[in-house]
């Protein structure tokens, strides 16, 4: 829904073209610079302020992850979809560099089976990838969370991403925390000022000695 224009009353045309390849009919998605947008008010359900607001959330989350020299996303974002399976949709193919899904198929045995397959080979050939091996999703998930629990949870590495975590929040506070010293230290030295004024004034002085220190200050 949060991807979707129509939700925000905007109707778009031309996503995907008609292609042959090997002799079969199949769809290209088209570049975004070449799609048909049309304003719709009347489908509109998401308020525009509300879609930008959202949209800008799910920026900033997604900032928070790096990404591979060829710019993919190297994790999931936080507020995106997700899956009940570990390496669905995060994992990559080692051939097309397309996403690793979760398939199931019944056993023999009446057990269901799950395994980790490349989805372009799947949902498209051989023509798109090559990539026909396809693994046992619960020796896999073993593997990566033994992993997981060996070097990264692991109270040395912890500690060692908790010392450089506190040293980051520290110097981004450092030039806050002088910008407050300078401002403080200001307003001090102000105040020290009009209070020698307000005791001048109190005292009798002639205004000439109080107006021009104040025009100065302007």
């Amino acid at each position: 829904m949060l991807r979707n224009d129509l939700y925000r009353g905007v109707l778009v045309y031309g996503r995907t073209e008609r292609i042959y390849r090997a002799g079969k009919r199949s769809q290209r998605r088209r570049d975004p610079s070449q799609w048909l947008r049309r304003e719709a008010p009347e489908v509109r359900i998401v308020a525009e302020e509300l879609w930008r607001r959202a949209h800008a959330c799910m920026t900033k989350k997604a900032e928070a992850f790096k990404r591979a020299a060829s710019g993919t996303l190297i994790g999931r974002p936080p507020g995106t979809r997700t899956s009940r399976y570990l390496l669905s949709g995060l994992a990559q193919c080692g051939v097309c560099e397309g996403s690793i899904f979760a398939y199931a198929q019944n056993h023999h045995a009446g057990a269901r089976v799950g395994w980790y397959r490349c989805h372009l080979h799947a949902t498209r050939g051989a023509d798109i990838c090559t990539n026909q091996v396809r693994v046992s999703m619960r020796a896999v998930d073993t593997l990566v969370l033994d992993a997981i629990e060996r070097q990264v949870l692991d109270a040395a590495a912890l500690d060692a991403c908790l010392d450089e975590a506190v040293k980051l929040w520290e110097a981004e506070q450092t030039p806050a925390a002088a910008a407050r010293a300078a401002v403080k230290t200001e307003l001090r030295r102000v105040e020290t000022e009009i209070a020698a004024l307000e005791q001048q004034l109190v005292s009798g002085a002639p205004w000439t000695l109080i107006a021009e220190p104040m025009a100065t200050r302007k």
